[in-house]
């Protein structure tokens, strides 16, 4: 089975470790509408078997409608 894994580099989210039943992983509650940049290639790790995909959190334009 392969998999996709988002890698992505945020400028703001809200952290729900403490509300989590997985207590070994880091969740983060993003916003609706954010917007991402797509940063690199998808990689293959063979390893894992898992594609590497990596994001970039763009600024909020309050200008731009996203929906």
């Amino acid at each position: 089975m392969i998999g996709i894994i988002l890698e992505i580099q945020l400028l703001n989210a809200i952290s729900i470790e403490d509300y989590s039943p997985f207590k070994n992983e880091k969740e983060l509650l993003l916003s609706p509408n954010m917007k991402f940049l797509v940063t690199s290639d998808m990689n293959k790790d063979e390893v894992n078997s898992v594609y590497i995909i990596k994001l970039c959190q763009q600024k909020f334009d309050k200008e731009t409608f996203v929906f």
